[in-house]
């Protein structure tokens, strides 16, 4: 088996149907591939949109009723055969080559593991003309386009976009302390793992012809939704080592830094309610993405006062 797409589902029956009708378009031609869909405990039609499915796609489908994202693609990848792994959501409209186009980049890269595409966020009409070009939507909707040819790269790739080469990632699997479980929890599922995969010195490469469209849902323009993804993107800086606010003096736990640019952000929060919605926008991003570093911190104290390992994940919210 050539590559094996590998995707995990939860109660989103009519996103999974269209992305399932965008694979069914793939110009594939000399390859061998499967389709591996995690169903993580659905409650709508999805078991019906799989089976559905599996009359006109490659697919294997396996069911993961316990909670967790990261769980339902370690089952996935039990069962996965490919020498490439390649990790999407069920959310994304595919280019027809796209398998195609990651798999010839694996050949001519034969010396590298991991392999990231573009990704292009498709937005609904309503969206506003700032927020299509905003730093954050690069966060936010997992937009992944580095301004470079096809080669090796230094950024991590995102979940919707990435392929690793089976003998590297091994009998390695995602981390399921982490990953998208409810509505509090620490994100980075695919950032924790490629970590692992690059210090072990594998690397990267980006080929900007293996693009996918991620389809960004009208409830992911309130600003609600995107500073819960502001937040939690504290929490997984904080949690897998990467945020850039540490210090030696540390007040409860946490780097004084990180107390004072809090401190100013809620005061520039405040302010921003009297400026444009952009910059009131900008200083709410901040002031949520360092509430979620001060929990994270507080969190990691806790864990290591009680000698526990798994992350805490029914915690009050606190600051």
């Amino acid at each position: 088996m050539d590559v094996s797409v590998i995707f995990a589902t939860r109660d989103r029956a009519d996103l999974l149907a269209d992305t399932l009708r965008e694979l069914e378009g793939q110009n594939t031609a000399g390859l061998t591939w499967e389709l591996i869909v995690a169903d993580n405990g659905s409650t709508d039609d999805t078991p019906a949109v799989l089976r559905r499915a599996a009359q006109t796609l490659p697919l294997i489908s396996v069911v993961e009723h316990q909670p967790g994202k990261n769980r339902a693609l370690n089952r996935a990848l039990d069962l996965a055969r490919g020498d490439l792994l390649l990790f999407t959501d069920d959310d994304v409209a595919p280019d027809s080559r796209w398998i195609s186009e990651m798999a010839e980049a694996a050949g001519r890269w034969p010396a590298h593991a991991i392999f990231g595409g573009r990704i292009v966020p498709r937005f609904p009409p309503q969206t506003p003309d700032w927020l299509r070009g905003h730093w954050f939507t690069g966060t936010a909707y997992a937009r992944f386009e580095p301004q470079q040819n096809e080669g090796p790269m230094k950024k991590l790739p995102f979940g919707p976009n990435f392929m690793v080469r089976a003998g590297a990632l091994g009998a390695q699997r995602y981390n399921e302390g982490i990953g998208p479980l409810g509505e509090d929890y620490v994100s980075g599922s695919e950032t924790e793992l490629l970590i692992r995969l690059t210090e072990q010195g594998h690397q990267m490469v980006y080929v900007p012809s293996a693009t996918v469209g991620h389809v960004v849902r009208p409830n992911q323009l309130s600003v609600d939704w995107l500073l819960a993804r502001s937040y939690r993107l504290g929490r997984s800086y904080v949690e897998l080592n990467v945020e850039t606010l540490e210090g030696r003096n540390r007040v409860g736990g946490v780097p004084l830094r990180i107390w004072l640019r809090l401190a100013k952000g809620w005061a520039s929060a405040m302010l921003g309610s009297l400026v444009d919605e952009e910059r009131r926008f900008d200083y709410s991003v901040d002031y949520h993405f360092l509430r979620g570093c001060l929990r994270q911190h507080r969190l990691k104290l806790t864990r290591e006062r009680n000698r526990a390992g798994p992350i805490p994940r029914h915690v009050s919210p606190g600051a």
